[in-house]
């Protein structure tokens, strides 16, 4: 969730011009970042190294070079601060069988891939099917329906083997929903994603839509967070990628509001 956060965090610092309002936004992006760090999270490291990655290159394009210089040195100071912990956890992203919980990850992929390619017809296993295993084993209750090896459904199981949990939203809709559904929502994603960077690209250059154009740019970059981050967690159905997808709706119909009414012949 920080990391959806943080690109809104960073466009609403580029629009302020108040010294105390950018401050105190500043003082969050760090929050934000540093909090980032202290969960540990692989997945959130990689979704904050790519949503990094595309902020410094918009910085470029907007010519706030002495931005991207600014974060860049201040990442060359960061690196040597980290907890050896944390950097040695960031190593099982390549060393995934010296640690037991990035093993369990790939095994998981294994075995959800596969059954999602065979498994194309009819509409999966139904909504929520993993969601509702995952509370009953958390309660101690009997598992209905579990992804297992090799990719079979297992029934009326007990966690937690030999039952795999798939940590991807992707696989998850489409165990659930079949290819039909993952489509949709990979459908969804992508023209979420397209809308608001069609958003901030016409109104660029137009001097009255500018901080439209950045807010834009700042919930296109959290659309694209989501999507790095649902490949490391099982988020089918939660809500947090719909609140952005209705800013990138909101956005594009106050882009047409407004390109609409400057058009529109001034009355007499």
């Amino acid at each position: 969730v920080l990391n959806l956060i943080l690109p809104l965090t960073i466009a609403l610092f580029f629009l302020s011009r108040r010294p105390p309002a950018r401050g105190l936004l500043a003082g969050i992006i760090g929050l934000e970042a540093s909090a980032i760090v202290v969960t540990f999270s692989r997945g959130g490291f990689l979704t904050l190294a790519v949503t990094t990655m595309l902020f410094l290159r918009t910085l470029y394009r907007w010519r706030e070079r002495k931005w991207v210089f600014a974060a860049l040195a201040l990442a060359v100071v960061a690196v040597p601060l980290m907890p050896r912990e944390y950097l040695d956890r960031l190593d099982t992203l390549t060393h995934v069988d010296t640690e037991a919980s990035a093993a369990q990850r790939v095994e998981s992929i294994r075995f959800g891939l596969p059954y999602v390619l065979s498994h194309p017809l009819p509409a999966g296993l139904g909504v929520n099917t993993l969601i509702l295993g995952e509370e009953r084993a958390s309660e101690g209750r009997l598992v209905h329906v579990r992804i297992t090896p090799p990719y079979g459904v297992k029934e009326g199981s007990v966690c937690p083997e030999p039952c795999v949990e798939v940590h991807n939203t992707y696989l998850d809709y489409g165990i659930e929903l079949g290819w039909l559904g993952m489509g949709l929502f990979l459908l969804l994603v992508v023209s979420c994603i397209g809308g608001a960077a069609r958003v901030r690209e016409r109104s660029a250059g137009i001097p009255r839509l500018r901080e439209l154009s950045v807010l834009a740019e700042g919930i296109r970059l959290t659309l694209v967070a989501f999507a790095v981050a649902a490949f490391f967690n099982p988020w089918p159905y939660r809500p947090y990628f719909y609140y952005f997808a209705g800013l990138a709706v909101a956005a594009g119909a106050i882009y047409e509001a407004e390109t609409r009414a400057a058009e529109a012949p001034a009355r007499p």
